[in-house]
């Protein structure tokens, strides 16, 4: 495996840091997702799409968006993987990830605190159907 790059100077950029990233995975380590939550909803494809990218196969960028994100803050017990007991909400897609990490975005359902929404309006199908309420954002 080639060496990643050093994390010096002003050419770096987001694939350099996934390379080591990559290489910290590769040789053992644990790597996690997280975003800053300054592109809400998107920042997190961003960041796994970018592991990918830095030479994590699709497995493991998924792996570094779940299960090992709740290990990093010692919540495996009960989030990071669909098990009995676990709290679980749910992104379900109708392409498979594991073909393309870009499929993160085929969301076809929603499931948040056992309601079950439309991927692509958020309307609310189950336990009671209710569209989503309209609004804009306000510029101060």
């Amino acid at each position: 495996m080639k060496d990643p790059p050093p994390l010096e100077g002003d050419h770096l950029n987001f694939v350099d840091v996934s390379k080591v990233e990559a290489a910290i995975r590769q040789h053992g380590g644990h790597v996690t997702m997280g975003s800053h939550g300054n592109s809400k909803g998107i920042g997190a494809h961003w960041v796994t799409w970018a592991l990918q990218m830095g030479g994590l196969s699709n497995m493991e960028a998924l792996q570094a968006a779940t299960i090992m994100g709740a290990e990093g803050l010692g919540m495996q017990q009960d989030l990071g993987s669909i098990e009995p007991r676990k709290v679980a909400d749910l992104l379900i897609l109708d392409k498979n990830p594991l073909h393309d990490l870009n499929n993160t975005l085929s969301i076809q359902f929603v499931i948040k605190d056992g309601e079950l929404f439309d991927g692509n309006t958020l309307t609310a199908i189950w336990p009671v159907k209710k569209k989503l309420p309209e609004w804009r954002l306000k510029i101060i």
